[in-house]
């Protein structure tokens, strides 16, 4: 289903930035930290910290879920009492020895603790500047805005973002409630990829009703097989949920995009499977004729 997956083929083939490395990446950990749970050996927690150091600097969004699925691989230790303190320190340990030569280059380079680039208020800015028509003011960004880039350039990096942040902070206070409604619209975007019916929100990049119809369908299919987990394996199914709730609350906050959530579209596909599965075992189940049709030998 990922090798046919429409995005997984149009985001591998058409995108510069990190998406395919960070879905990699996640699975990984996801892959990992099922492997771990409960488990009291050392040196694997070490790689799983080291490794979520490494991610971190590859896209900082994946720390999202850093603490859960931690939590969730430790639990297990604190609740038999299995020494789970020093699982705990070593993952923590593998998290900071990834990131200390990039906070020890940022300190020597602008004399200030920096634990990784952020851009994080120009992304709040850019989705929350009063634009509604589609789900991101594209023309705020300094790579697409000749006079914002002008400005990143005079005031430097860190002073430009230190503004946006301003701005961002200073529009929300005044229209708090347009700020919530926008928040309730980026959920339905990441999860159905609508916006509204505006043509030129259609047709942009691959945002056309098809894309509609694909994200959709995906939603409501993992749905089915998240419900059918949680029926019948619920503890397997808990770092699903975890993925599902706490990844992409940053982009609620910010702006969504569908490349931010293909990261997590291999979790997605394993759950559409099994939705998938469900739904044609009650096919057949309900229509006996058919599964007979089925099962005739060829």
């Amino acid at each position: 289903m990922w090798a046919l997956w429409p995005y997984s083929i149009y985001i591998a083939s058409a995108f510069v930035w990190e998406t395919c490395l960070s879905a990699l990446l996640l699975a990984i950990l996801f892959l990992w930290a099922l492997k771990l749970k409960g488990q009291a050996g050392g040196w694997s927690w070490l790689g799983f910290g080291l490794l979520w150091g490494f991610s971190a600097l590859t896209n900082a969004s994946l720390l999202a879920v850093f603490p859960f699925f931690a939590g969730w691989a430790l639990y297990p230790l604190w609740r038999n009492r299995r020494g789970w303190l020093k699982p705990a320190a070593l993952v923590a340990f593998g998290l900071f020895i990834s990131l200390l030569p990039w906070q020890v280059r940022n300190y020597r380079t602008f004399h200030r603790p920096i634990p990784l680039r952020d851009n994080f208020w120009l992304e709040v800015w850019v989705g929350n500047n009063g634009h509604t028509a589609s789900w991101v003011d594209i023309m705020a960004h300094p790579s697409i805005n000749d006079k914002e880039l002008a400005e990143f350039v005079r005031l430097g990096e860190i002073p430009y973002m230190q503004e946006k942040r301003r701005e961002a902070l200073d529009f929300i206070a005044r229209h708090p409630a347009q700020y919530f409604v926008m928040c309730l619209r980026r959920f339905g975007y990441m999860w159905t990829a609508f916006w509204n019916l505006d043509p030129e929100n259609l047709d942009i990049e691959f945002h056309n009703p098809a894309n509609v119809y694909l994200t959709v369908s995906l939603t409501v299919v993992m749905l089915i097989g998240l419900w059918q987990a949680l029926r019948n394996a619920r503890e397997a199914a808990l770092p699903f949920v975890l993925l599902l709730l706490f990844y992409p609350l940053v982009f609620y906050l910010t702006h969504p995009e569908m490349r931010y959530r293909h990261i997590i579209e291999p979790e997605m596909l394993i759950l559409a499977a099994l939705g998938l599965k469900f739904m044609l075992s009650e096919l057949l189940r309900n229509f006996p004729e058919l599964a007979r049709l089925v099962r005739r030998p060829a």
